[in-house]
């Protein structure tokens, strides 16, 4: 067989493989994420479960328990109507005297309250006593910053807890002026031996019943009565420096009054770093089910209260408020109640994230933890009703303490400047909106693209990401819920498809917000070009749907924003119901620019999920390329961009370097002497020629790619369509060094005037005060 035949056999066999190889990468790539996803979900439900477990086994006992004193119950019950039958019949004269007695006795014994909610108001009585109070020693309370502190614990039936609570107790707490009280609340396990055995260790107080948390704890403020409290569940352990930061931080000024630590959960993730209270009551772990070391989570802070299961309180706060309410017996929402109460006095409650503590969850509870939070959650909101109107309305309500207007950005795309185009001119958008507006950011991507979104948390966006409500177990982005939890002036949907899934939902949820709709380039009229250089009527027929799906999604928008000038024409070419105005690509200029003696050799870059990219480079390897070394045989191509598929991979050489995804552009940027951007269809302004011009790289390119950017031959770029035009000039900015320094500067002066961050914003202001001003929505100006 001729190597003629062989090359057509071979040929379509080449590229059915590599098209089975690029769909099998995608399907790799797209099952490689929901592994990640499944896997971080699994560790969430096995935690779940664990506690759900742990809640069952709590649960039998308690209900063991209940059946025996129901029993021990019934049978009293039986005697004593025996006894009243026999003794007091019913409507005697003995019944009635009986029952006078029993008021008069009652009336006389009552006794004063212990603790009120709030001293000389509302307030509950605990009837519980424990006997002897505890003095510290009076040169313990002469120093003003190391005062007599108590750890308070209590336990019930959870020897197996306490024990390594208090081992851990012993092992990273040293403080001379401690003591540690364990309020063993009945218990039949084992745990009043184990205290026992401990002698001086602890100071052990027996009761008789369980109490709950709330009247317990406050037994043990009534016995301490000069000492700081420290609460700790018997289900936490220490860790090494825990104690040290909480009382460093309680001293550091007389308005603080409550320290909280970092919780975390026994597998490592984060479980509290200080909570927030909504204006329904309910409430947040701030941080649930994240990195414990990540920076948001390790500033010291004002939060709304801190969880009970550690809480380092001042004597000077109890002294005032009282200890816990008794309205929330046996447990839940005492904790938040006291800090309201502490805030109320003139106190700050904060977070101290040098701390730590491990936290099992639930452990120590005996009861239906979702039942009695829900009971008591009505009482403190009928408490703190007005105080909770100034509170966020709901978990996905965009707080803004500037008062800003807010505008919503709805994208499935990740704001990630070295990834593409269409990320970069994102991430640059929503900073320069920062300028006018409170931002809040819906991203509906992948939760592994977390680290994109924190610069712009920083710049002060709020976003909102798929995990961002996992503690609550919503792993989803509730765009609904925030549509309805914010008032928004703009809702900006980038891109056709996501305007396409929520245009519906703004105008049902928002229906005062100018609703724009944010394109990088017209998909109909790319497509249109791609079928048209292929020759395929399948991909014709497709870019005829794609035209009548843009222009009706676009006619239901208020605005549609595009990047060019030839994309505004195509669209209103097509249909004058749609508003279009255009808003270019946003760059950013270094300050100085590399000079071309540092420099050498061809750059190409682009992200490979974007079809013309892949055509371009296929397309300057096998007919510019060649041409090019033929003239200057030494030059090498670097091919820069993410995700590159088989059929780049495959140009690899020794000549042509494939590097696919780069963290870092500039080293790239600051060392080629010439930018190639040969594409042969698409639409839109190509970010990639905008970016080289902004670093003061020279960029040869085709029309279409030149297309809507303003650029003239010969003077901020050169522009070629056939490949051996392509490949002269190539060489001549090569060769002549004059020419590629005069195309340098003037690019840079093109960004400049065009395409900073100042010059959009002037653009970008002026149409967004326009249609605000005009539309039916009235709904104001840019600053």
């Amino acid at each position: 067989m001729s190597d003629e035949s062989q090359s057509q056999l071979t040929g379509p066999r080449s590229e059915e493989l590599a098209a089975k190889l690029r769909r099998l990468e995608g399907e790799l790539a797209q099952a490689e994420a929901q592994r990640a996803s499944s896997e971080c979900r699994l560790r969430d439900k096995d935690a779940e479960i664990d506690r759900l477990n742990q809640g069952l086994t709590d649960l039998r006992v308690d209900m063991a328990r209940l059946l025996v004193e129901n029993q021990k119950l019934q049978f009293w019950l039986n005697r004593y109507k025996a006894i009243k039958d026999k003794y007091l019949a019913r409507g005697s004269f003995q019944e009635r005297l009986t029952k006078w007695a029993a008021k008069k006795l009652i009336h006389r014994r009552a006794a004063p309250p212990r603790f009120s909610s709030q001293r000389g108001k509302e307030g509950t009585v605990s009837t519980a006593h424990v006997d002897g109070i505890v003095e510290p020693p009076q040169h313990w309370l002469d120093d003003p910053v190391r005062p007599p502190i108590v750890i308070a614990i209590l336990n019930w039936n959870r020897v197996d807890l306490l024990r390594k609570c208090l081992e851990s107790l012993f092992l990273y707490t040293d403080y001379e002026r401690l003591r540690i009280c364990v309020y063993d609340q009945g218990s039949t396990d084992g745990s009043r031996e184990y205290l026992q055995s401990l002698g001086g260790r602890v100071d052990a107080v027996f009761g008789k019943e369980n109490l709950g948390f709330v009247t317990a704890n406050n037994l043990i403020i009534e016995r301490y009565a000069k000492w700081d409290v420290i609460f700790l569940n018997n289900d936490t352990q220490v860790t090494e420096r825990w104690f040290e930061p909480l009382l460093e931080t309680s001293y550091k000024s007389e308005k603080i009054g409550i320290v909280g630590p970092k919780l975390v959960y026994f597998h490592g993730l984060l479980q509290e770093a200080g909570s927030q209270v909504f204006q329904d009551g309910s409430c947040r772990a701030y941080g649930k089910y994240e990195n414990p070391s990540s920076p948001e989570f390790n500033q010291l802070r004002e939060v709304d209260y801190s969880s009970a299961a550690c809480l380092y309180v001042k004597r000077r706060v109890l002294d005032l408020i009282g200890g816990f309410d008794e309205i929330y017996s046996p447990a839940y929402y005492e904790d938040a109640d006291f800090a309201f109460k502490a805030r109320n006095a003139g106190f700050k409650v904060l977070y101290e994230p040098r701390s730590t503590v491990m936290h099992r969850e639930y452990s120590s509870s005996g009861q239906s933890a979702v039942g009695l939070m829900e009971v008591n959650r009505l009482k403190f909101v009928n408490r703190w009703k007005a105080v909770l109107q100034g509170q966020q309305r709901n978990f996905w309500e965009a707080r803004d303490l500037e008062q800003q207007e807010k505008v919503l950005v709805i994208s499935s795309l990740v704001p990630a400047p070295d990834r593409s185009s269409g990320g970069t001119r994102l991430y640059e958008f929503i900073r320069l909106l920062t300028r006018h507006y409170h931002v809040v950011f819906a991203y509906l991507g992948s939760e592994a693209s977390r680290d994109y979104l924190k610069p712009l948390e920083r710049a002060g966006v709020t976003v909102f990401y798929p995990g961002f409500a996992k503690a609550v177990h919503n792993y989803e982005v509730d765009v609904h819920a925030i549509l309805k939890s914010n008032h928004f002036k703009i809702v900006f949907c980038e891109l056709i498809d996501v305007a396409e899934q929520f245009l519906d939902a703004i105008r049902e949820h928002s229906p005062h917000s100018l609703v724009v709709v944010d394109t990088y380039d017209v998909h109909f009229v790319r497509e249109m070009r791609e079928a048209a250089i292929t020759r395929d009527p399948s991909l014709k027929r497709k870019a005829e749907r794609t035209k009548r799906r843009e222009l009706e999604i676009y006619g239901s928008a208020d605005l549609v924003l595009t990047v060019t000038e030839e994309d505004r024409r195509a669209l209103l070419s097509e249909s004058r119901k749609v508003n279009v105005e255009i808003v270019p690509n946003i760059h950013v200029l270094p300050e100085v620019a590399a000079p071309r003696s540092s420099r050498r050799d061809l750059v190409f870059v682009g992200g490979f999920t974007h079809r013309p990219n892949v055509d371009a480079v296929v397309y300057f390897c096998r007919d510019i390329l060649p041409l090019v070394q033929e003239q200057i045989a030494d030059v090498k191509l670097y091919i820069v961009g993410n995700a590159p598929p088989a059929e780049i991979v495959a140009l690899g050489s020794e000549k042509i370097i494939v590097t696919g995804y780069v963290a870092n552009m500039v080293p790239y940027l600051n060392s080629a002497l010439v930018s190639v951007i040969p594409l042969r269809f698409g639409s839109g302004m190509k970010g990639k020629i905008g970016e080289a011009m902004a670093y003061g790289l020279p960029s040869v390119t085709t029309s279409i790619g030149a297309e809507g950017m303003g650029l003239v031959d010969g003077v901020d770029a050169l522009i070629a369509d056939r490949p051996e035009e392509f490949a002269a000039r190539i060489v001549l900015l090569h060769r002549d060094a004059e020419m590629w320094s005069s195309i340098a500067e003037k690019a840079r002066i093109h960004v400049a005037r065009e395409w900073s961050p100042e010059a959009v914003n002037r653009e970008l202001s002026d149409i967004l005060a326009k249609y605000c001003s005009t539309s039916r929505l009235e709904c104001g100006s840019v600053k």
